[in-house]
């Protein structure tokens, strides 16, 4: 290396990396540059900033989830799923599916630098699964006018080094039905909950914080799709500014695509947010594109919206195991919000009634029963929908098996009485 370039890397390195990562944006925007730096090329600064960082704070952590060996991390990482647009997903006619994907790299103008440049890249969103047939995720991912076009994918992940999982079982991939509620507020609340067409059997159900919040400080790691890219985790970050009411910031290392992944508290391993928003993902230098990379204090951090925020449309733990003629007492907190039971080991033959008895009058509480899986608002073979909160459906005779019992609330909140006897 030439004295002159030892002397401009001296230089450089004299800046603070916040400084150096400001002159990057300045010229992205066209906006005036740094004097004593203006005639260095954007290329040599990026390399300078990149290896600041990696020394201090370890900029990105992201890893697929192949190189991953510790089983409480797969666990977590076996309840996300991808966003595809429904037209992004090609049936091959032998129950498996094709994803489209791009090359990451081309797509992007990425410099030859940049991590996973040659890896495929598809997915719009990622989300979580929080109930067998309910998947959280980011408000600005899904809609109601768009929830029935998107399909959520369980398995787009790199098997290896170089080989990636683009054809997908169908059972693996999912549609949704409709939105149960969502919330975007900007610089606020950022979540969606996704009704299911079916129920998932093979996958975990993420444990979601339902009370308090996160610590100062905590440990926080994120699994999903990066910048729509084959499943990625992400650990080595903390809780940088806990005080707003509706999310948390974290210094994590993500990317579009990210929107809606969950953000597992490290020591718990609960959810405790859903990401939904925070840095721009690249910076301009010489013709291509790098990664944004971000000092732990010197960005504003990406934002979490907190689990609280939804926890309590969210039934817990799968349906509630319940007894025969034995009064259950519960609560529906919000319009929407649902509560599952399940009658285990009916015998054939016999007379089953169930009983749903609201505590006001303004409720509207519906009853939907279902043999052999959970029933849902849409997917039934027994409801009770009149307009108060009591309801009956008798079953004659019943079969051999389980009866899958949902309260749904059409209107207003609180407690009802449930109660099946034969």
């Amino acid at each position: 290396m030439s004295g002159e370039k030892i002397d401009l890397i001296k230089k450089l390195n004299s800046f603070e990396a916040h400084e150096l990562l400001q002159e990057l944006r300045s010229r992205q925007k066209k906006a005036k540059s740094s004097e004593s730096i203006q005639d260095v090329d954007s290329a040599t600064i990026a390399k300078v900033l990149k290896g600041k960082q990696k020394v201090i704070y370890e900029v990105d952590n992201r890893q697929d989830i192949f190189l991953v060996s510790n089983p409480k991390i797969l666990a977590n990482a076996d309840c996300v799923v991808s966003l595809f647009r429904a037209r992004d997903v090609i049936d091959n006619g032998d129950d498996t599916s094709t994803l489209t994907t791009q090359n990451f790299g081309t797509q992007n103008n990425l410099c030859n630098t940049e991590r996973f440049r040659d890896q495929l890249t598809g997915a719009f969103c990622s989300g979580f699964l929080v109930a067998p047939d309910i998947i959280a995720t980011a408000g600005h991912c899904v809609n109601s006018s768009n929830v029935t076009n998107i399909r959520f994918v369980f398995g787009f992940r790199m098997l290896d080094a170089t080989t990636p999982q683009t054809v997908i079982d169908n059972n693996e991939i999912y549609q949704g039905i409709n939105v149960i509620d969502r919330r975007e507020t900007a610089g606020g609340a950022d979540w969606a909950l996704v009704r299911l067409d079916r129920a998932v059997t093979n996958h975990t159900i993420a444990e979601l914080r339902r009370t308090g919040i996160i610590q100062d400080n905590q440990a926080v790691h994120v699994i999903g799709h990066p910048s729509g890219l084959p499943i990625k985790f992400a650990d080595g970050s903390k809780v940088r500014d806990n005080t707003p009411n509706e999310f948390f910031v974290a210094n994590l290392d993500t990317y579009g695509g990210n929107s809606g992944s969950p953000v597992f508290n490290s020591d718990t391993l609960q959810v405790e947010g859903i990401l939904v928003r925070g840095e721009a993902d690249f910076v301009r230098a010489n013709g291509c594109n790098i990664s944004l990379v971000c000092p732990s204090t010197g960005c504003r951090g990406e934002d979490c919206t907190r689990t609280t925020e939804f926890s309590t449309l969210v039934p817990e733990g799968g349906p509630e195991v319940i007894l025969l003629n034995t009064t259950i007492s519960s609560t529906l907190p919000a319009k929407d919000s649902i509560k599952e039971y399940v009658i285990k080991g009916i015998e054939s033959g016999k007379k089953l009634i169930i009983n749903l008895v609201g505590s006001e009058e303004d409720q509207d509480f519906d009853l939907y029963v279902k043999f052999g899986s959970p029933a849902k608002v849409d997917e039934w073979d027994y409801r009770g929908y009149t307009s108060t909160s009591n309801e009956e459906i008798v079953i004659d005779p019943t079969k051999q098996g389980d009866y899958y019992i949902t309260v749904h609330s059409f209107a207003g909140k609180g407690n009802f009485n449930l109660k099946a006897q034969d």
